[in-house]
C-alpha cells in the first residue's frame, strides 16, 4: 500500500500515560504534499492545567 491511498489517522494526546480525547480536532498536514494525513485532539486549558499538575507532582523512582 502505498503513502497516498492510506486513511487519515487519528490520535488521542496522552496525560499521565491516560488516553484522552475531545470533540475539537486539528488536523495533521503532510508537509511536502499539503495533504491532511491524521488529526489530534485540540487540548482545552484543562488539559493542560491537568498535565501541568501531574508533571509537577510526579517522583521518579530512581534515586
Amino acid at each position: 500500500m502505498n503513502i497516498q491511498s492510506q486513511a487519515v489517522r487519528h490520535e488521542q494526546m496522552r496525560i499521565a500515560g491516560s488516553l484522552v480525547d475531545t470533540d475539537e480536532h486539528v488536523e495533521v498536514f503532510n508537509p511536502y504534499s499539503n495533504k491532511v494525513v491524521g488529526t489530534v485532539p485540540a487540548a482545552r486549558p484543562e488539559h493542560v492545567r491537568s498535565a501541568f499538575s501531574r508533571a509537577a507532582a510526579f517522583k521518579p523512582k530512581c534515586p
